[in-house]
């Protein structure tokens, strides 16, 4: 009988162990979450930043380059019937707009026919 008594005492003691382990491990799992957290936070911020500085410096090379374009001092005729080319010579607004009912070719009216059909 006092064997039994003393095991059922180790196995009472060997559970205890077991939940403070347990406690412990659980601790130490969110510890370990808070600081990888942390870190991937460090890397986002450290990416932005990089990301950030690298379309400064394109943004700057592509201003630089677009300057010296547009100051071009001999014959720039070619140059700008080039752009007027790629832009395909046409505004943002369509020629004609149709309510269905109406046809409107003024840019006015199709403005304000655009806004009506938007309110």
């Amino acid at each position: 009988m006092n064997f039994i008594n003393n095991r059922f005492e180790d196995i009472e003691k060997e559970q205890a162990e077991a939940k403070k382990t347990s406690k412990e491990l659980l601790e130490d799992n969110l510890k370990m979450k808070s600081i990888v957290s942390k870190l991937n936070m460090r890397l986002i911020s450290a990416e932005q930043r990089v990301n950030i500085i690298e379309d400064e410096i394109e943004l700057k090379l592509l201003s630089e380059r677009c300057q010296q374009l547009a100051a071009i001092q001999n014959n720039p005729k070619p140059f700008w019937s080039h752009v007027k080319e790629k832009r395909g010579g046409t505004s943002g607004y369509p020629i004609a707009m149709t309510n269905g009912q109406e046809t409107t070719s003024d840019g006015f009216k199709i403005c304000k026919k655009s806004v009506q059909r938007v309110a």
